[in-house]
């Protein structure tokens, strides 16, 4: 890789994407124009820390479910930006908004049953994701910047990434955390299937990154990602609840993640594994934890402390992996 700090780069530019998420969704033009220069600053603490010259060269581009019972949110966000005049870009992709029913109900949690990948491919067993995150690639792969100064106007992101592949090789990293850390696997594996229309002659190297996410698919799902892409970097913190979803070993783990079980969440849990048991969930690349977060609340005995710690070890004990928990801390969702 030809910069220094990649992986704690990608955090920071997968923490941005959902930097708005506290401010009211309006129009797709007023809330991308809002979130522009939000995303912007943070760039410049990136720059600054790191010597680096990142720069939004594509979106930011939203997407806003609009059946939200208590008024919309960007549910999605993408951003593609350029290290100076480097061949170096990336793509970061938000989380779920956590004050959006819809992001949770349609994008995380609708795990029940799984979809066939949708490009040509002979892998077997034959991949499968699930309907939640079928949904989140569609949405990505088709949103567009939606109006003037943000660059790359109501282009997607295939017909982008186009433009960069004309002048030699270039290394494209992409990342996400959270929802971000299932979607930006996934949508890298599209790219890579869609290559013909945008890449025809591979000049582009894609470098996946993946923070705190959960499982995207099956194990079919997971063995054609790997084939692909053995080189994920997979980072994920051993006491994250999200990580652990959603395949039944580690689904298993969460009633004593920590410490003393917690008999809603055992119960929450059996319930979840009757539902989707059948549906063979795998880890992306597994592998062991890359680190275990500083537990907060040493004795948890009841749900709403479970829940406290749980949201501190899926965002700032990422923060403070990267040695970046003094840096202003990004709006983090989950």
């Amino acid at each position: 890789m030809s910069f220094t700090n990649p992986a704690q780069t990608m955090l920071w530019l997968s923490f941005s994407a959902g930097i708005d998420d506290k401010n009211p969704y309006t129009k797709d033009c007023a809330t991308a124009q809002q979130l522009y220069p939000l995303i912007q600053g943070r760039l410049q603490t990136l720059n600054s820390e790191y010597n680096a010259a990142w720069k939004v060269i594509w979106g930011p581009a939203i997407y806003s479910f609009p059946i939200n019972l208590e008024g919309r949110h960007i549910d999605n966000v993408l951003y593609v930006v350029q290290n100076g005049d480097t061949n170096d870009y990336a793509f970061a992709i938000a989380g779920t908004d956590p004050y959006s029913l819809a992001d949770w109900v349609l994008e995380d949690f609708l795990v029940d049953g799984t979809v066939r990948w949708p490009y040509p491919n002979n892998f077997q067993p034959t991949p499968r994701m699930s309907h939640g995150t079928s949904i989140g690639l569609t949405v990505l792969l088709n949103i567009t910047p939606p109006c003037d100064p943000l660059p790359g106007v109501g282009l997607r992101l295939v017909s982008f990434l186009s433009t960069l592949t004309n002048n030699g090789p270039i290394n494209i990293y992409t990342a996400g955390h959270s929802l971000g850390g299932a979607l930006a696997p996934t949508l890298t594996l599209a790219l890579e299937d869609l290559k013909s229309t945008w890449d025809a002659d591979n000049h582009a190297t894609l470098y996946p990154f993946a923070f705190a996410g959960p499982t995207p698919g099956d194990a079919g799902f997971a063995g054609y990602f790997q084939s692909k892409f053995p080189n994920l970097q997979r980072v994920w913190n051993s006491i994250d609840v999200v990580p652990h979803a959603w395949d039944t070993p580690h689904m298993k783990e969460l009633s004593t993640l920590y410490g003393s079980r917690i008999d809603p969440v055992a119960v929450a849990v059996d319930i979840v594994l009757a539902v989707i048991e059948h549906d063979h969930y795998t880890p992306l690349n597994p592998q062991p934890a890359t680190f275990t977060g500083t537990q907060q609340n040493p004795k948890i005995t009841d749900i709403k402390e479970y829940f406290a710690e749980a949201a501190y070890q899926h965002t700032t004990a990422y923060l403070i992996w990267a040695g970046q928990d003094q840096w202003p801390n990004p709006s983090i969702t989950v």
